[in-house]
C-alpha cells in the first residue's frame, strides 16, 4: 500500500484504510492462488501494481469521493442561500470548498492522464476490480 497517500489525515480513516487494504490484498492473493487459470492474463509484475491500484481505489472511495460530494453538496446548498454549512464538525467556508475542489480536480486529473475514471473504482468485489483491469490492459494493447 502507498502509505504516503494517507500520512497526514486522521488516524481512524487512516486505520480504516489500512484495515480495508489488508482485507482487499488477502482477497486478491486468496483468488489468483484459487483461480490462476483465470486470471493467467495477469502476469507476475502486474499483481504489484493491481495492489498499488487496488490502494488508489480505496483511497478515491474513502477520501476523494466524499470530499467530491461534500463540495457538490455545499455549493448546492449555498445557491439556495444556507450559509454556513458544516460537513462533519468542519465548517464549509469558500476559501475551503475552493481548496476541496482543487484537490479533487487534481485526483481526477492524473487518473484520466493516465486512462483511468472514477467508474474504474467502482467495485464491490474483488473481481470486479480485476475485471476493471483486464479490460484497461486490453483497450491498451489494442490501442498500441
Amino acid at each position: 500500500m502507498v502509505l504516503s497517500f494517507i500520512e497526514n489525515l486522521p488516524s481512524e480513516l487512516r486505520n480504516q484504510i489500512i484495515s480495508e487494504y489488508k482485507s482487499r490484498e488477502r482477497e486478491l492473493e486468496y483468488l489468483l492462488k484459487r483461480k490462476p487459470d483465470k486470471y493467467q492474463w495477469l502476469e507476475d509484475e502486474d499483481v504489484e501494481v493491481v495492489k498499488y491500484l487496488l490502494s488508489l481505489g480505496i483511497f478515491y472511495r474513502r477520501v476523494i469521493d466524499p470530499i467530491s460530494g461534500s463540495v457538490e453538496f455545499t455549493n448546492r446548498v449555498n445557491r439556495l442561500g444556507v450559509p454556513n454549512v458544516k460537513v462533519g464538525s468542519i465548517k464549509l467556508t469558500p476559501e475551503n470548498l475552493i481548496e476541496l475542489s482543487s484537490a479533487v480536480q487534481e485526483f481526477e486529473r492524473i487518473l484520466n492522464r493516465f486512462g483511468f475514471n472514477a467508474r474504474f473504482f467502482d467495485f464491490d468485489r474483488i473481481e470486479e476490480f480485476l475485471q476493471n483491469i483486464k479490460e484497461l490492459k486490453e483497450r491498451d494493447k489494442y490501442e498500441s
